[in-house]
C-alpha cells in the first residue's frame, strides 16, 4: 500500500471515529440529568424508541455489528446478557450452542424492544430465551426489587408470561396502538413491560451461568467494576465472560477529546465514554484470555475468566 493510500485510509477511519462519536453526542443531547442508576434507566427509557435508529449507521461504519457477531458466538451453555438495550445482539447468538439464554437490562422500555426482536427471530431452536429487567449489578441478589420476569419464547414460537400480573394493569398505554398488528402474545409482552412495576419475584442467588455476555454497557453503570465483579460471581467456574466495550485510546490527544467532554456527555446520555476497561477488568480481577483493540484502541474486546476469588 502506497504512503498515499495509507494516508488516505487513516484520514478516513478518524474521520468515521470522530464523526460518528459526534453525531452519536449531539443526537443524544436533548436526554436529562442522568441521576444515578434510576435515571440512567430512565434516560434509556426515553430513548428506547429511537435508540436503534439512532445507532445503527454508525455501528455499521465501524464494523461493530462484526464484533458483536463474533463475540456473541463464544456463547455456549446457559447464557446470561447484561445490560442487553434493545437486544441488538440477539440475531448472532448461535441457540443450538447454549442450553438457555436470559437477556438483562434495568431499562424496561428498552427491554420490550429486544423482546419484539426476539419474537421476530424464527423459532428454529430448542433453546428457550429469557427477559428479565435488572440491575446488573445486582443481579444475583434474591431481594433485588428491580427484576421482572417478562416472557419466555417457547421451542414452538409461543410465549409464556411469567410475571403475576400486577404491571399488566398498565396494559397498552405504551405500545397498545401496536398490538393489533402483533398479535396477542405481543400484547402480552408490552403489558408486563409497559408497567414496569415489580411482581417481587427474582433471580434465584444460587442460579449460576456458563457465559456471560456484557456489549457496551459498562459506560451506563455508576459502579462499573462492582458490574464486573456481579458477573464474576455470577459466572460458574471454568466459564467465560465476554466483553466488548468502549472507552480510553491508545492515543492522548483523543482521549484529551473524551475528557474535555465526559462529564456534559455522561449527564445528557448517562454514559461514562473514557473509562479505562482494561483497567475495570483488573479492579475486578477478572482472568482476561483473550484481548484486542479497535478504533484508536477505544473499542475492546475482551474474553476473561471469572475471578477465582468471588467463586
Amino acid at each position: 500500500m502506497t504512503f498515499r493510500k495509507r494516508l488516505f485510509f487513516v484520514s478516513s477511519a478518524t474521520a468515521v471515529y470522530i464523526g460518528g462519536t459526534a453525531a452519536a453526542y449531539s443526537m443524544f443531547k436533548w436526554q436529562s440529568d442522568s441521576g444515578g442508576e434510576a435515571g440512567a434507566a430512565a434516560s434509556f427509557d426515553g430513548m428506547a424508541d429511537k435508540y436503534d435508529s439512532l445507532v445503527n449507521r454508525e455501528e455499521t461504519f465501524m464494523g461493530l455489528k462484526f464484533l458483536r457477531w463474533w463475540l456473541v458466538r463464544q456463547a455456549k451453555g446457559d447464557a446470561l446478557e447484561i445490560s442487553a438495550g434493545t437486544g441488538r445482539n440477539l440475531k448472532y447468538y448461535q441457540l443450538d450452542s447454549l442450553s438457555s439464554l436470559t437477556v438483562t437490562d434495568a431499562s424496561c422500555q428498552m427491554l420490550w424492544h429486544a423482546a419484539q426482536k426476539q419474537q421476530q427471530l424464527p423459532a428454529s431452536s430448542q433453546t428457550p430465551v429469557h427477559f428479565r429487567v435488572a440491575d446488573a449489578a445486582r443481579i444475583g441478589l434474591s431481594n433485588s426489587s428491580s427484576d421482572l420476569p417478562m416472557f419466555r419464547r417457547n421451542a414452538d414460537g409461543t410465549e409464556d408470561s411469567n410475571s403475576s400480573g400486577s404491571s399488566a394493569s398498565s396494559g397498552a398505554s405504551r405500545h397498545g396502538d401496536k398490538s393489533g398488528s402483533r398479535g396477542s402474545a405481543v400484547s402480552t409482552v408490552e403489558a408486563k413491560t409497559s408497567g414496569c412495576s415489580s411482581t417481587g419475584s427474582s433471580a434465584s442467588a444460587e442460579q449460576r451461568y456458563d457465559t456471560i455476555i456484557d456489549t457496551f454497557g459498562l459506560c451506563s453503570h455508576q459502579d462499573p467494576v462492582e458490574v464486573l465483579r456481579e458477573a464474576s460471581r455470577m459466572c460458574r467456574k471454568g466459564g467465560r465472560i465476554l466483553l466488548l466495550e468502549h472507552g480510553r485510546s491508545h492515543y492522548e490527544w483523543l482521549n484529551r477529546m473524551l475528557d474535555d467532554g465526559a462529564q456534559h456527555h455522561c449527564r445528557k446520555w448517562a454514559c461514562s465514554w473514557n473509562l479505562d476497561i482494561a483497567d475495570l477488568v483488573r479492579q475486578a480481577g477478572l482472568q482476561v484470555l483473550h484481548s484486542s483493540r479497535w478504533h484508536f484502541g477505544t473499542t475492546y474486546v475482551i474474553i476473561a475468566e471469572p475471578s477465582p476469588v468471588v467463586q
